[in-house]
């Protein structure tokens, strides 16, 4: 079982900030809930594109609650030029993928101007994820996919009525971490340093302990730094 007696989170936020330029330009800024900032700015030829882009992974990480998704990796300290090559955090983790995926399949969406049912959404995400070796893809239903696009729309309208030099302001929520590890609502992965070792029972980390019943044991994921509950054979 988890030992979680010490584990305490809070929710804070991160401030985004997205200005217009004269030029064209657009300066994204996101201001973290420790005081601590990283911003980026986008020149004219493609300022539209990754301002969207960026509105897109709002809509979709408030609307399916990611926590570790763009935004949410920000607030735990991430900084924009750590999202690309050399990757210099490692791999993405595990729900920032389906964020980027979705977001995706929107601006592949935006730029054919054709709308995919929440069916073909699901088809990509699975070829994707076989494509790459990976499991467990997101997987959408009509009304919710409608409600990301609906919120995008807001979004997109208020962007699109901030004149030359004005800020689009918004908030997102992330879960603050004291101690322990942080558990996913579903309970189906948890967050966490890695453990110290795998060979003594229990298995513990920095503030975390995890005690498995017998017959099971921890593995290697298929990612770097993850780690897998598999039977013992």
């Amino acid at each position: 079982m988890f030992d979680r007696s010490r584990s305490e989170s809070a929710m804070s936020e991160v401030r985004i900030k997205m200005t217009k330029k004269r030029d064209g330009s657009v300066v994204s800024r996101f201001e973290r809930p420790d005081g601590t900032a990283t911003w980026q700015r986008k020149d004219p030829r493609h300022a539209t594109f990754f301002a969207i882009h960026d509105l897109e992974h709002y809509a979709v990480e408030t609307v399916l609650g990611f926590r570790r998704g763009f935004y949410g990796l920000v607030g735990e300290g991430w900084d924009l030029s750590d999202f690309g090559s050399p990757w210099p955090r490692g791999p993405l983790p595990a729900d920032a993928e389906p964020a980027e995926l979705i977001v995706g399949l929107l601006d592949a969406e935006r730029a054919t101007g054709t709308r995919a049912t929440a069916t073909e959404f699901n088809d990509r995400a699975a070829l994707y994820y076989s494509e790459h070796g990976l499991t467990n893809p997101p997987v959408l239903d009509d009304d919710t996919l409608e409600q990301i696009r609906d919120v995008t729309a807001q979004l997109i309208r208020r962007w699109s009525a901030t004149a030359p030099e004005e800020t689009l302001e918004l908030t997102f929520a992330v879960e603050q971490r004291s101690q322990g590890a942080l558990m996913s609502s579903t309970v189906d992965r948890v967050t966490d340093p890695a453990p110290a070792g795998l060979g003594a029972q229990p298995i513990t980390g920095d503030h975390w302990t995890l005690e498995l019943k017998e017959g099971w044991t921890l593995v290697p994921g298929e990612r770097k730094g993850d780690y897998a509950l598999k039977p013992k054979e």
